[in-house]
């Protein structure tokens, strides 16, 4: 019976780092995201041709 809590317990602590990595690496990505979008937003307003109110609600909207 002991040794059905500890395989449960070792199965309990890899789900658990398991959901841990894929919640940080969730996090990364979105950072990575946000960033991504606001360079793209500030090399596209760098562009004079282009109307900027337009360009800077539309980077808003994410």
């Amino acid at each position: 019976m002991a040794e059905f809590k500890s395989k449960l317990n070792k199965g309990h602590a890899f789900t658990s780092k398991c959901a841990s990595l894929v919640k940080e690496q969730r996090a990364r990505l979105y950072i990575l995201r946000r960033c991504a979008t606001m360079l793209c937003c500030w090399y596209i307003q760098g562009d004079d041709s282009m109307d900027i109110e337009a360009l800077s609600f539309g980077c808003l909207a994410i």
